[in-house]
């Protein structure tokens, strides 16, 4: 799988979720298919909130209008407990990227570099502070007049709880 756009990061973050099209080949559509037809016949056994082998399942029993019943799903989770081969899929891929440490706070490669390098970290934040998304004014603090700032920069130097970062106001 290729690394996400800067496009599909945005739909991510503007809308909770994105559509990743051909993401899994047919046959592992179809493992995944079979993983969860096992996980509703065992769900026919159950009724109200059910732990079983580490997942819980919520199940209500149903009558239709000919009498009959049925159980009707709510909720699986933790489904990768019951059955592995969900469980597989739904595994997250970690590197053991080393940590890199700088005297500047900013400083590539960062841990996510190439994809988030400063001039990318920077166009982000930009954007989100003009789009209104995020809202920087709690960050930048204290904004004092340029008459001002070299005691001013003294104090927040000194004082850790005085300000993150330091505003001029020219």
């Amino acid at each position: 799988m290729q690394p996400l756009s800067s496009q599909q990061v945005d739909e991510f973050f503007d809308r909770g979720f994105i559509v990743i099209r051909r993401l899994f080949s047919p046959d592992e559509v179809r493992q995944m298919a079979e993983a969860f037809d096992q996980l509703r016949a065992i769900a026919q056994d159950f009724e109200g909130n059910v732990e079983h082998n580490g997942s819980l399942f919520k199940v209500k029993r149903l009558t239709r209008e000919d009498g009959s019943q049925h159980r009707q799903i709510h909720l699986i989770a933790w489904c990768g407990a019951t059955c592995p081969t969900l469980l597989q899929f739904g595994a997250e891929a970690h590197l053991h990227i080393p940590d890199i440490v700088f005297s500047r706070s900013i400083s590539d490669p960062n841990r996510d570099h190439p994809r988030w390098d400063q001039t990318r970290i920077c166009d982000t934040a930009w954007r989100w502070i003009m789009d209104g998304r995020i809202d920087g004014r709690l960050i930048v603090t204290p904004v004092v007049p340029f008459e001002d700032a070299r005691e001013e920069y003294a104090r927040v130097i000194s004082d850790s709880e005085a300000g993150i970062k330091l505003g001029i106001r020219h």
